[in-house]
């Protein structure tokens, strides 16, 4: 098993009475991900048993390779965990969380209030491990007034490695949406994880269906005033090859800032008409 989950996802760190309050469904998109598909789900079903509720969501969505069938097969009933499958998404990664929480929100044998559910938008090779979870339980205990988290790679606390492109990148992207858009938090790429009814008020208002997503639902969430923090991470890297490409989807982050900031001064709407294959018609 690969050791950012073994030694370093901080599970074995977990207390068992924290994870047994906590109800939990984690939204993985799933694009192109036939290789480490199995592993990742396999690896939440064994580290969520001790949750008092537990869902995996696999939302695939314009894979090329034999993803959708793997995740089909991966569809069932495991003690605690349960794993359902969306396929045939359209592609983008905001539509795979979207149609995620939609299908999460409509879920009919639920045994907690919404207010004691939490919606955790992951991806499929969960590049902190589980050392997201661990800061978010670890600060839920001492909060509970907590609204949405964010593992956050800029946190002070957080231990990272990546690439000095994507290291600049990021803090271009931080600069220009504070500049743009007044947000403050620094990391909103990370592991979202977000009550159950503040998703259900917010969720139909975010129109982006790319990589823009976490963005705008965080933004969303600071111009509502919701209580949220920014949780230290262990960030050592992708388990395979990103399908982020720097130049054009950091051009695309940028024409999302300006239409949102468009929309934030009444100027101008997103019209669902303008998005096609999970990117702006600008």
């Amino acid at each position: 098993m690969n050791s950012l989950f073994s030694e370093k996802s901080g599970m074995n760190l977990i207390a068992s009475s924290e994870l047994a309050v906590l109800d939990v469904t984690y939204i993985i998109p799933v694009h192109n991900e036939a290789n480490i598909l199995a592993d990742t789900v396999k690896e939440l079903i064994t580290s969520l048993q001790q949750c008092r509720c537990a869902e995996i969501i696999l939302a695939e969505n314009g894979s090329r390779d034999r993803s959708a069938e793997i995740a089909r097969s991966l569809t069932g009933q495991f003690g605690n965990v349960s794993v359902q499958t969306l396929c045939d998404l359209p592609k983008g990664l905001g539509h795979a969380w979207h149609s995620g929480i939609q299908l999460a929100l409509s879920g009919k044998n639920r045994s907690s209030r919404p207010s004691q559910r939490w919606l955790v938008l992951s991806a499929a090779d969960l590049p902190f491990g589980f050392s997201d979870l661990r800061s978010f339980v670890k600060r839920l205990t001492r909060k509970s007034s907590l609204q949405l988290a964010i593992g956050s790679k800029a946190h002070s606390e957080s231990q990272v490695k990546m690439p000095w492109k994507r290291k600049f990148a990021s803090r271009i992207f931080r600069y220009l949406r504070y500049l743009i858009l007044g947000m403050r938090v620094e990391d909103s790429q990370g592991t979202i994880f977000i009550r159950e009814e503040l998703a259900r008020e917010l969720c139909d208002h975010v129109m982006t269906r790319d990589y823009f997503y976490s963005t705008e639902l965080i933004w969303f969430c600071e111009k509502k005033r919701v209580v949220l923090e920014e949780l230290p991470v262990i960030y050592m890297g992708e388990r395979r090859n990103s399908n982020v490409k720097l130049v054009g989807d950091s051009w695309t982050m940028i024409k999302h800032l300006f239409r949102l900031r468009i929309r934030r001064e009444g100027t101008g709407a997103l019209k669902q008409s303008d998005l096609i294959d999970g990117h702006s018609g600008l």
